[in-house]
């Protein structure tokens, strides 16, 4: 019986050693964001909501390219082209929250709406993926239910707050075993 025990104990440190090396190795390379200015409503949401259920603080983003690097300028500049054909930026209303995993990282997610003047939402046209602020990050440990009241209890007494995020472009190397230096650099 001690054997066997044993033979647990070795695997689940293996198991552990094993998911540390993952999340030191994720990588999400050059990242593209419009980083949530600092004097909005929506940033203030964003770093409540972190405090309560987050085991990372950073800045508030919403990401809308990933590893650029080989094409860096070129994302840069589309970009650029998008902001000045105008676009309107917000969170989603009633607020609400999803829940996101790959690779064991864990998030919660503000859904965004990202539209140009023609109605077409931007960022999923151009990425293909629905827009969102992720507000809370965790390795190898879903949110538990507890957490999430705390959450929808924030979002109900945030429910008439100014929504509306005006679109700043930075960019961040997302490294997740750098998380808490995330904060975006300007463009």
């Amino acid at each position: 019986m001690l054997s066997k025990s044993i033979n647990i104990y070795n695997n689940f440190f293996l198991y552990k050693i094993f998911l540390s090396k993952l999340y030191m190795s994720l990588d999400f390379g050059n990242c593209l964001w419009f980083l949530i200015p600092k004097d909005s409503q929506v940033y203030t949401l964003c770093k409540e909501l972190q405090n309560t259920v987050s085991d990372f603080l950073y800045s508030p983003h919403i990401t809308i390219e990933y590893d650029i690097s080989n094409n860096e300028q070129q994302c840069i500049d589309k970009w650029k082209n998008i902001i000045n054909n105008g676009i309107s930026l917000k969170v989603d209303h009633p607020l609400s929250f999803n829940e996101d995993c790959y690779k064991e990282f864990y998030s919660l997610e503000l859904p965004v709406i990202c539209s140009d003047n023609s109605g077409n939402d931007v960022i999923f046209k151009n990425t293909g993926w629905k827009p969102h602020i992720s507000f809370a990050y965790r390795f190898n440990k879903p949110f538990t239910m507890c957490e999430k009241v705390k959450v929808y209890k924030i979002l109900h007494k945030n429910h008439f707050i100014d929504l509306t995020i005006k679109p700043v472009l930075a960019k961040e190397h997302c490294h997740c075993n750098k998380i808490n230096e995330w904060i975006g650099t300007l463009i």
